[in-house]
């Protein structure tokens, strides 16, 4: 079973009978809680992949830095969309500074195609 297909089963399943009914059960507790670590990690993974599908490039994830008084997270994206330099997005968590790496990368795709 891949992660779409498990990720569907407890949506679908048992997942959705749970949030109809409010049930409290420690099974249905644990699909609630697994169902939202699985999305938590998808907004995590997802963009990773989008930002390396292009041979060569890379990203690099800065450790958190909560002591800071600006954003938490950080990466470090070098591929052909960043002339192949390293550029650094920011965001108060992990998931935030990667969408705004992906949407960088649109955004620069899109102003070339024009």
């Amino acid at each position: 079973m891949n992660i779409d297909t498990a990720i569907q089963a407890v949506r679908d399943g048992f997942s959705r009978t749970a949030r109809q009914q409010q049930c409290r059960c420690r099974f249905c507790e644990g699909a609630r809680e697994l169902a939202n670590e699985v999305e938590r990690l998808r907004a995590i993974v997802d963009p990773i992949e989008k930002l390396r599908e292009q041979e060569g490039g890379s990203v690099l994830i800065i450790c958190p830095n909560p002591d800071f008084a600006g954003p938490n997270e950080a990466v470090e994206v070098c591929d052909e969309w960043t002339g192949w330099s390293r550029r650094r997005f920011t965001g108060d968590t992990l998931a935030e500074a990667l969408a705004a790496a992906v949407k960088a990368r649109e955004d620069t795709r899109e102003t070339r195609r024009t």
